[in-house]
């Protein structure tokens, strides 16, 4: 025999032993080998688990509605909470006013009269700047700006003051063009007429300083 021969005899050889009817009975065994099941009380758990999974499911389902209004609600309920705060802070950091009525509109009455908007518009209410700031504008517009600051924001001594529940009110009367017509078209009424005007303050809460709510209220 040749050498080749021989070691071609010897892999036949292992490869025969590797095939033994031991291996085989062994990874029949392994097949055959009962597959582990869920302990018994697991299931159980794990089938209440799926159950509550379903009734949370259809629950949702049907009462949808409500819980949707319920959310918007607390959601809602947050944002006021927010604004409340929000509000409270711009009220607490508000520190410019008068610890009168008098006092205040006597120093706004003075920076409007210097044209200083500036310092005028630091006496008005926080939450009432952008109006004022309007109507201040619209006055311009107007032409009516010199007129307003002459005939509208007269001195203190000169207004009547009358006090309401949570505001005061410095009130003046002011004759003003006026022309009325009848349903037929027929002027019944061609001149001026006294018409009562107002300048509200309200005083801060927190500061306890007063401020303006408007520079010029009609009835």
């Amino acid at each position: 025999m040749t050498q080749n021969q021989n070691q071609i005899d010897e892999n036949s050889a292992i490869e025969a032993l590797e095939k033994t009817p031991e291996k085989t009975n062994t990874d029949k065994a392994e097949k055959n080998k009962p597959k582990k099941k869920l302990p018994f009380g697991l299931k159980i758990v794990l089938y209440i688990l799926l159950g509550l999974l379903v009734l949370v499911a259809i629950d949702t389902i049907v009462h949808w509605d409500w819980y949707r209004t319920y959310y918007n609600d607390i959601k809602r309920s947050s944002q006021i909470s927010t604004e409340r705060s929000e509000r409270e802070k711009i009220i607490r950091e508000d520190t410019y006013g008068g610890d009168t009525p008098e006092e205040t509109y006597t120093i706004f009455r003075e920076a409007m009269l210097k044209n200083d908007l500036e310092q005028a518009i630091l006496y008005v209410d926080p939450f009432q700047r952008d109006i004022v700031k309007s109507f201040w504008e619209k006055m311009k517009n107007e032409n009516k700006w010199n007129d307003y600051l002459q005939n509208d924001l007269l001195p203190i001594e000169e207004m009547e003051k009358e006090n309401k529940d949570d505001y005061i009110r410095f009130k003046y009367l002011k004759d003003e063009a006026a022309k009325y017509l009848n349903d037929d078209g027929i002027t019944t009424h061609d001149g001026t007429i006294t018409i009562a005007h107002y300048i509200e303050l309200s005083q801060n809460y927190i500061t306890k300083k007063w401020k303006i709510l408007s520079p010029v209220v009609q009835p």
